[in-house]
């Protein structure tokens, strides 16, 4: 019988699920899709499921279900695999778990000619199913039968009610017998072993019968030794000798233990005492077999076999006196009182019909032919069904009169049944006819094969889980499932069983005849294969396979089972079995469980189930799953976002989470393995002083700690060694993922690791438009009046852009903010939209458009940037030095050359030329570089050891070389016109720098990476055009002499972080009169450094007493700009001295930094004070940044009081003790006030007569240490005689604005004064109280104050941490006991006795609680105790270095939320509670707790308590893995 009318309305939903997603679908497909969709839906399924109900008297009806269901399953095979190749292995995975997939078609061929193929597969799909309908084998007016509905809960309380005294009926008599036959006298006068054969036709009750006479305690007390074993399954020998013996001592024998030695085991066992020995369900001539009759027949006197067979003929072949016992059906009378059980468990009552209901139900019972599971399933099918038209409808069903061959010998109660059964429940239940014959099932396995195979329904607000759980129920409430094991004496029988929530049973089973049922709806489609069953058709989906020995290949046929969606394999044997080969056939495997005790390691191929959804290992010896080192290639044409979409991907939070090492190469210009192993340890800089042996060393340790990604993006070449690199990656814990970006998929199938294609396809025309719009602020054309006209060429435009995001991006910036539409109708009719590709050298049009729109003066400079490899890092500040060193920044009037060159530069980033990278830094995309090769195509040329063309034209000229070739690179000879070296340089051997540089004969800008580099020769000093020399990546530590006669040098960089870089004091120097950027150590110590009048950065500049570094230098240094430390002004003696600084005519300067010595030391000479000094240093007016450390003149400069300096944001005051601070009113546009080291002041009245924020209306942060302070941010440290001084007893005078508040080391200030009226703080959402012992005060310590009562009302903190406060005993009483916003808590060195009941009832939003350094502590409040299940929102515990307490809050399992527990240092604690954890928990972390880790060691006292949580670490231990392996 074939069931498809379940399936079909499933798929039906797949496939408008699929549809909807149209803009997701290649052109054409869903059409295909939508017409398959009506093919399907044209067929009713309430004609179906008549039809399914007729199928039994036609075989041509049921062989056109057959092809119907084939053609379902196809179109089902179909959706699967557009969906997983349409999976993007986003960003948990997962490529493992954790990512979220986005759909849409992907295919390993072409995209064109793989929709083209698709659209076939659906078309051939749909055909088959028109030709179906077109020659079906029935009217489509079958009459449509109603299935029963779900049982509600009163029925199956109902049930269960009255199943105390089911399934007694009759049996009486029988077991009576029976007993009688096994403990009388006579019986066990016998010295030989006898035999008992209940006999009986299926469905009687011989399984039944035996259960209760072997449950029996008279049975139980005769036979010291007795054995069940189920033998309808097996068909060797050996097999069932095995079973007989693990039914002794309930426990599995290895695989290893030959049959030598069970028969041994056996025989020794048997002969010790009395014996009773069931085997259940003989069908088979087993016992044929001479050594299954040796063994058995040594059984003491009166040792019994008892089996339940159909055919007594299987008795007499044992050989053995035997006696058979003819078990009838139940009288008509027992079957009425066993059917009233089952269908009226509760008095009909007053029921109106409740009569002639009693006379249907007797003519029911009259067809049931005394069969106890006929009755059962009879009667549940009416149970509380108190209609009268229902009970004649099964009284006179077809079914009944149906021969039983036609009903292949299942009784026609177990049909009807079975054609009540709602269809999502019928193609569930058929779906367990995968199983074996008498297998044990659980509940839990079983619904996940439900979910894997989609025979779940969803149900919006439903998990899947719960659904089938009560799809099982159903069945189980039905009778079709029966619990395996007794687990009371009352239900246990075949009588009756029923579910019980309370009692639950772990395994199941089907009744043989209904299991015979489930492979009779399912012939077409289900199959279990045996060693005498080797039957095996191609349209098999669902297969059981079981081979006792060696004989696998004889019996599973591996090549036919590519249509396969379940396989449930065992297999015991010790030869080796070819799973690789196995799994390669699997391409539709859905559900895969394999029983193979020889089984240890997976083969990578099980990587290629890709529509897995349930793998069941649990009867294996696998204990780790293969690393599965899988690489997803994202694969497009250049500019469609490949690099974009892995960034996202990389920056996504939820993969953050799943992989604990992520690494980002940059691979396009990486043209050797070793090279990139290096990049992945290190930087590029770094990776020269590795060799290779040491890079793979490292990052095979490296790659082996945590489970990683690693992204290589823009991989373009093919040099990379797969084989090295497969090598080094493949030490990978499970679920490590390489992703790479490329343009050819052959690369990523070179690398030889399983893998993906994610093909990216462009932008949606509605997406490109949507980006195009958002680019060109068409968003903010308002009332423009013709907006119309504009979107419609805007729209045409889009069209030609091709979905490649960058393009969009670029014509969109190019455009603007322009809302003259003849400028985009001159966009549109361009030529360039004609040129064809090869044309245009690989760059789009758009791109080539976009560049012609740039003003001349930015052409070049863009045009230059092609010196530089692909993918390089460009930094803003050299790129704009570079230009300048190049004459390619046109000067203005009034503007620096910097200025323009940064206005150039961010024009570029504007218009999308330039992109924002990482640490400030920023990257030409691939078409863009390209872009610039192209018009730079004469005159710029990267050399690297696949590019080693070099013409004598070039002048512009980047060198890179990995390894000791440099030579064969790079031709020194034809370096005479060159205007740009960029030379990347690492290897081992020496190079010759001097016959460089005597052939750089034009050249404006050198810039050297070369670590091993580290003196330059003397011909250094002949490149006289020399403009920009950049040293920044070498070991150069000093400057040549000669150097400073290149008096065109307008750019000298240095590597400041080179720890042996000598001092920079050349007296020569100051001949470069055009130098204007400088970066070197202790610039500040050269000689007449104010000669250098065009220097534009200084940094440092310390004043001597002593010619060429006194403060006058500083005197014609007016471009200097950015920031200035002038150090050791305690060298100016006079104000006339200090104004030959003439600081207020730098207009430049943003950031100026004035330090005094904290340890100057006065030589004797007449000096003025440190205050006239100050006054003459005053600044300009634009300065932004103003620092003045240890100025000791008592009084603060007149410029800072007048508010001269109207545009300073920042002001730090260091050690300037006996300033007033209140004179700084004045500076109306300060941001941030910072002051440090006021220990003489102890109050400042900072307020005025109106309101505090008059003071300093830009103020946003106010940072002091060892003052007071206030504002959005108020930090308040170290100032221990700082006292507050209440007014009114109204609390602080703390702004309502106060966001962020900090009190450290303030004796003074934490005290329940302070805090007393903070309730009126709405915006405070962070506070740290942090007390410690007076010191350095003038107050005893029994005189400071007291901190007792931490305040309650405020209403909007998130965030608390309280230390040191050792008498802290109380919350503050509120009238408002609403709820606390208080999301993390931390006590630290403190009192818990604030953790009281009425604070705990207010925290249900806190989610992190830490308890530390609570060294007194030795147990938890009791009132703590009780009131922690009302935090109902915590997620994570920590508790640590309490050295004295001696155990775990008791009620710590009635957290509900808690996810993480860390217990770090606390040695005292001796166990875990004994109420354990909460059942939420899923990590907790023991490190340093002594016993404790003892005791929750997997082999600890406490491991019980604790093995629910997902991950347990100890002593730094992932205790859980070990576990595990």
């Amino acid at each position: 019988m074939v069931v498809v009318s379940a399936f079909l309305r499933g798929l039906c939903q797949r496939l408008q699920a699929t549809i909807a997603a149209n803009d997701e679908l290649p052109l054409g497909i869903d059409k295909e899709l939508g017409r398959l969709l009506k093919a399907f839906v044209s067929i009713k399924v309430t004609t179906l499921e008549a039809a399914e109900n007729k199928q039994s008297k036609s075989k041509v009806v049921q062989a056109w279900l057959c092809e119907l269901k084939e053609a379902a399953y196809d179109a089902d095979d179909l959706l699967d695999c557009l969906v997983m190749k349409a999976q993007e292995p986003e960003v948990e995975a997962s490529v493992t778990d954790v990512v979220d997939q986005r759909r849409c078609l992907i295919f390993n061929c072409g995209q064109e000619h793989a929709a083209t193929q698709t659209e076939l597969m659906i078309q051939d799909i749909r055909s088959r199913v028109q030709k179906l309908m077109r020659k079906k084998p029935f009217s489509l007016n079958f009459h449509h039968r109603r299935s029963s509905n779900y049982m509600s809960h009163y029925e199956v309380e109902a049930r269960k009610a009255t199943s105390a005294n089911s399934g007694k009926f009759g049996r009486d008599e029988d077991r009576e017998k029976m007993i009688k036959l096994l403990t009388s006298e006579e019986s066990c006068s016998h010295e030989d072993l006898s035999l008992i054969a209940i006999v009986g036709r299926p469905g009687v009750g011989k399984t039944t019968l035996a259960r209760i006479v072997y449950d029996e305690p008279r049975v139980a007390s005769h036979f010291p030794l007795k054995m069940w074993a189920t033998a309808s399954e097996v068909y060797d020998a050996g097999r069932l000798l095995r079973s007989i013996y693990e039914s002794v001592d309930g426990y599995p024998l290895d695989d290893s233990v030959t049959m030598e030695i069970i028969v041994a085991m056996l025989k020794n066992t048997l002969a010790q005492s009395r014996y009773l020995l069931i085997l259940d369900d003989v069908r088979n001539e087993i016992f044929n077999s001479e050594l299954l009759q040796e063994q058995l027949k040594y059984g003491p006197s009166g040792s019994k076999i008892v089996i339940t067979a159909e055919n007594e003929e299987i008795a007499k072949k044992m050989r053995l006196p035997s006696l058979c016992y003819n078990l009838q059906g139940l009288s008509r009378e027992d079957s009425w009182s066993f059917f009233k059980e089952c269908a009226l468990p509760i008095d009909q009552g007053s029921c109106k019909n409740s009569r002639e209901i009693e006379e249907v139900g007797l003519k029911i019972v009259a067809k049931l032919e005394g069969l106890p599971l006929a009755v059962r399933m009879v009667g549940r099918l009416l149970c509380l069904n108190f209609n009268l038209n229902d009970w004649k409808m099964i009284s006179n069903a077809d079914v009944w009169r149906y021969k039983s061959e036609e009903l292949r010998g299942v009784p026609a109660a177990l049909w009807l049944s079975y054609q009540h059964l709602p269809p999502h429940i019928k193609q569930c239940f058929g779906c367990c006819s995968v199983f074996p014959r008498d297998h044990k099932f659980d509940k839990q396995s079983t619904v996940h094969m439900w979910m894997a195979e989609g025979l779940i329904q969803p149900q919006q607000g439903k998990q899947m889980e719960d659904l089938g759980n009560e799809y099982f129920d159903y069945l189980l409430n039905r009778s079709f499932f029966q619990f395996s094991s007794r687990r009371d004496e009352s239900v246990a029988h075949e009588g009756i069983q029923f579910f019980d929530e309370e009692n639950i049973s772990e395994e199941y089973i089907m009744h043989g005849l209904i299991h015979d049922l489930a492979l009779s709806i399912t012939v077409c489609e289900s199959l279990w294969l045996s060693p005498v069953s080797r039957s095996m058709k191609e349209n098999v989906r669902h297969l059981s396979v079981w081979s006792d020995k060696d004989t696998i290949a004889s019996v599973l046929d591996i090549g036919m089972l590519h249509n396969l969606r379940t396989l449930l394999f065992e297999r015991i044997g010790s030869s080796s079995f070819d799973y690789d080969a196995l799994f390669m056939n699997l391409r539709c495997i859905r559900v895969l469980c394999l029983s193979d005790i020889g089984l240890k390691n997976l083969p990578d191929s099980i990587g290629n189930l890709k529509q897995l959804r349930c793998l069941d290992l649990t009867n294996t010896s696998v204990t780790t799953v293969p690393h599965d080192l899988s690489l997803i290639a994202i694969v497009g044409r250049p500019g469609v976002g490949k690099t974009t979409l892995a960034q996202n991907v990389y920056n996504e939070p939820r993969v953050n989470r799943h992989f604990r090492l992520k690494m980002w190469i940059t691979a396009s210009e990486i043209y050797d393995a070793g090279r990139l192993l290096r990049s992945i340890e290190g930087s590029a800089s770094a990776s020269d002083f590795f060799t290779l042996e040491d890079a793979v060393t490292k990052v095979k340790y490296t790659l082996a700690q945590s489970r990683y990604l690693l992204i290589l993006d823009d991989v373009r070449n093919e040099i990379l060694n797969p084989e090295l690199l497969r090598e080094q990656l493949k030490y990978a814990p499970s679920g490590s993922k390489i992703v790479i970006t490329t343009e050819n998929e052959e690369i990523a199938k070179k690398m030889r690791l399983p893998f993906l294609c994610y093909y990216l396809q462009g932008l949606s025309h509605g997406d490109s438009w949507s980006l195009f719009k958002e680019c060109a602020l068409l968003l903010h054309q308002g009332a423009c009046q013709n907006s119309k006209e504009i979107e419609e060429v805007g729209l045409e435009i889009v069209t030609k852009l091709e979905g490649l995001p960058l393009a969009v991006r670029m014509v969109g910036h190019l455009l603007c903010l322009n809302f003259d539409l003849n400028d985009w109708k001159m966009i549109l009719k361009a030529d360039i939209w004609r040129y064809k590709s090869e044309e245009l050298r690989g760059v789009p049009a758009a791109l080539w458009l976009s560049y012609q729109h740039l003003p001349p003066h930015i052409k070049q400079c863009f045009g230059y940037c092609s010196v530089f490899p692909r993918d390089h890092k460009f930094d803003k500040q050299s790129t704009v030095h570079m230009w300048m060193a190049q004459g390619l920044i046109q000067p203005q009037q009034g503007k620096q050359m910097e200025d323009l060159g940064n206005e150039y530069f961010d024009y570029l980033l504007n218009r999308s030329f330039f992109q924002f990278s990482i640490c400030r830094k920023y990257v030409m995309h691939g078409l863009i570089h390209d872009l610039a090769l192209s018009i730079s195509v004469c005159e710029s040329l990267c050399l690297s050891p696949l590019a080693r063309d070099m013409k004598g034209n070039v002048r512009h000229l980047s060198v890179q070389s990995d390894k000791d070739t440099i030579a064969n690179v790079l031709d020194v000879g034809m370096l005479h016109n060159l205007r740009t070296l960029v030379f990347y340089r690492t290897g081992s051997s020496s190079f010759d720098y001097d016959a460089l540089f005597m052939n750089l004969k034009c050249i404006r800008v050198l810039c050297l990476s070369d670590n091993r580099l580290m003196y330059l020769p003397d011909s250094i000093g002949d490149l006289k055009q020399l403009r920009c020399l950049d040293l920044t990546n070498t070991s150069v530590n000093t400057v040549p002499h000669v150097l400073c006669g290149l008096r065109n040098l307008q750019i000298l960089n240095l590597n400041i972080r080179l720890i042996t870089l000598q001092p920079f004091h050349h007296r020569g120097m100051s001949n470069l009169i055009n130098l204007r950027h400088l970066k070197v150590l202790k610039v500040d110590e050269m000689y007449k450094i104010g000669q250098l009048t065009s220097l534009q950065e200084l940094g440092k500049f310390t004043v001597l007493d002593e010619d060429g570094h006194r403060i006058e230098e500083l005197k014609n240094m007016t471009q200097l700009r950015g920031k200035l430390c002038i150090s050791q002004l305690e060298n100016v003696h006079t104000k006339d001295e200090a104004m030959e600084a003439k600081l207020n005519e730098k207009e430049l300067i943003e950031e100026l930094v004035l330090q005094w010595s904290w340890d100057y030391t006065w030589d004797g000479r007449p000096v003025e004070s440190k205050f006239a000094t100050l006054e003459a240093l005053r600044p300009h007016a634009n300065l932004k940044t103003l620092i003045i450390e240890s100025n000791t003149g008592g009084k603060i400069p007149t410029w800072l009081e007048d508010g001269s300096l109207s545009s300073l944001e920042t002001l730090e005051i260091r050690h300037c003790y006996d300033w007033d601070i209140s004179l700084l009113r004045q500076l109306k546009s300060l941001k941030i006030l910072r002051l440090y080291g006021m220990l003489r002041t102890q109050h400042v009245d900072m307020h005025n007569d109106r309101d505090v924020h008059q003071l300093f209306p830009c103020l946003r942060i106010l940072d002091i240490s060892r003052w007071p302070g206030f504002f959005e941010t108020l930090h308040i440290k170290d100032c221990p005689k700082l006292r507050h001084q209440p007014a009114d007893n109204s609390g602080p005078t703390l702004p309502s604005s106060l966001i962020d508040f900090k009190v450290l080391k303030c004796a003074g200030l934490t005290s329940d004064s302070f805090f007393v009226g903070m309730g009126r703080l709405h915006s405070l959402s962070s506070m740290v109280i942090k007390g410690e012992p007076a010191f350095d005060t003038d107050c005893p310590p029994e005189h400071l104050p007291v901190f007792t009562t931490l305040p309650w009302a405020l209403v909007s903190l998130k965030r608390l941490k309280v230390a040191g406060c050792p008498r802290l005993a109380a919350c503050s009483s509120s009238s408002d006991k609403s709820p606390m916003l208080l999301e993390y808590l931390e006590i630290k060195d403190s009192s818990l006795q604030i953790l009281n009941g009425e604070l705990l009832h207010s925290l249900i939003n806190l989610q992190e609680l830490k308890i530390s350094e609570c060294y007194e502590l030795v147990n938890f409040p009791n009132e703590m105790e009780e009131g922690l299940h009302c935090l109902v929102s915590l997620k994570r515990l920590f508790i640590d270095s309490c050295y004295s307490i001696d155990s775990l809050p008791r009620e710590l399992a009635t957290i509900p939320s808690l996810e993480e527990v860390c217990v770090t240092d606390c040695h005292s604690i001796e166990s875990i509670p004994e109420k354990g954890l909460p059942a939420s928990l899923s990590m907790l972390i023991i490190n340093r707790c002594g016993y404790l880790e003892q005791r929750c060691d997997k082999d600890g006292e406490d491991w019980s308590k604790i093995s629910h949580v997902f991950y347990i670490e100890i002593d730094k231990r992932n205790v859980r893995e070990e576990t595990f392996s």
